[in-house]
């Protein structure tokens, strides 16, 4: 009880700060307004990979996802502010239907700034599911350059709610984002599948053609990678480089076991692992390799289907890679994130029209 006290009043101290902030960051560029031929530049972070999850009944991933109203029991007011916490309990909160957890459309790794991850598109573990992170964006608290705090929503300022939702800066500096949210957990089923080098060709192919038929409620995402030293990989097999496949399903046990299994039918995997797990705990799992502190460098560009020559590109280069911590991953843009309309929010987010795989 102690523990959830303590939550509740940093995230009623991190709202009372919120307001403070955004009163005096309008007074502050309405004075710049008035100097004229100042030039102001607000930093805030970029997309990385994931943000804090908000859950409607359970735990918050990867800190404290401070909400200030619950409207209908669906749609969480996140501030623009949410920082990571290394305590993972964080904010929990509960709808109408708390025998029915719901997740926001979040990203794979749970230290990335809501702020971020939105204004730069969002995609994730929920994408087949839900779309991008700007797709349940319901609206946004907004301090323009001029000092005007306004709301942006599809019923007010909806250019600006339009601009915000995949034009990244320059339009203002969100304070608060408001969400739909998608019935998920708590318990998701996740697996595993890892291919050695030698296989990695045969075994994308047949990746390839079980992901072309995927329910919505199943996401398998493509990587190479050198295996986690992790309890679930053989000892042999740890920090080896090679293929592997992740498969999330956030329906039935059912349906996540048929796309597993399909997937277990083509090349032997070097070892594969399967398990239910809490939504949270998914969204941390990729968090090591991904640690604050590291010196990287990443890109990524669209291609309209995981090919033969996209294939043999990829098995061609990965073995000459030399860091374990370098990793290559595909994204699978179909389900919900398809059926957004292109003129919906900026197009440039999810790519050229047809691309299948970012």
């Amino acid at each position: 009880m102690r523990r959830a006290l303590r939550h509740v009043d940093e995230g009623t101290r991190r709202s009372q700060l919120l307001a403070v902030l955004e009163v005096h960051l309008v007074r502050t560029l309405k004075d710049v307004e008035g100097l004229g031929g100042i030039a102001v530049d607000v930093h805030g972070g970029t997309e990385t990979l994931s943000f804090t999850t908000c859950l409607k009944h359970g735990k918050a991933a990867g800190g404290s996802c401070t909400v200030r109203e619950h409207r209908n029991g669906e749609a969480p007011h996140v501030q623009g502010t949410t920082l990571p916490r290394e305590d993972n309990e964080g904010f929990a909160h509960t709808g109408q239907h708390p025998e029915q957890p719901a997740g926001a459309q979040e990203g794979v790794v749970s230290h990335t700034g809501v702020g971020g991850l939105t204004l730069g598109g969002g995609m994730g573990w929920l994408s087949r599911l839900g779309g991008l992170t700007i797709d349940n964006l319901l609206g946004a608290r907004v301090v323009t350059a001029d000092g005007e705090a306004l709301v942006a929503s599809p019923s007010e300022n909806a250019d600006l709610f339009w601009a915000i939702r995949g034009g990244g800066g320059n339009f203002g500096i969100v304070t608060e984002f408001e969400f739909a949210l998608h019935e998920v957990g708590p318990i998701i089923h996740f697996g595993l599948l890892f291919w050695s080098l030698d296989d990695g060709a045969a075994a994308l192919r047949h990746v390839r053609d079980v992901i072309d038929t995927l329910p919505d409620d199943v996401n398998v995402m493509v990587g190479a990678l050198n295996a986690p030293p992790a309890p679930f990989v053989p000892e042999q097999h740890q920090l080896r480089p090679g293929y592997a496949a992740l498969v999330v399903g956030t329906g039935s046990p059912e349906s996540h076991a048929a796309v597993y299994a399909a997937l277990q039918g083509g090349v032997p995997a070097l070892f594969d692992f399967t398990t239910p797990m809490p939504f949270v705990e998914l969204q941390k799992m990729l968090d090591d390799a991904n640690a604050w502190g590291l010196h990287c460098y990443d890109n990524g560009c669209y291609v309209d289907a995981l090919s033969d020559d996209v294939i043999n590109a990829l098995t061609q280069h990965i073995p000459d890679k030399i860091s374990p911590l370098s990793i290559v991953l595909f994204y699978r843009l179909d389900g919900a994130y398809s059926r957004v309309r292109e003129d919906a929010t900026l197009s440039a987010v999810g790519g050229p029209p047809g691309s299948q795989f970012s």
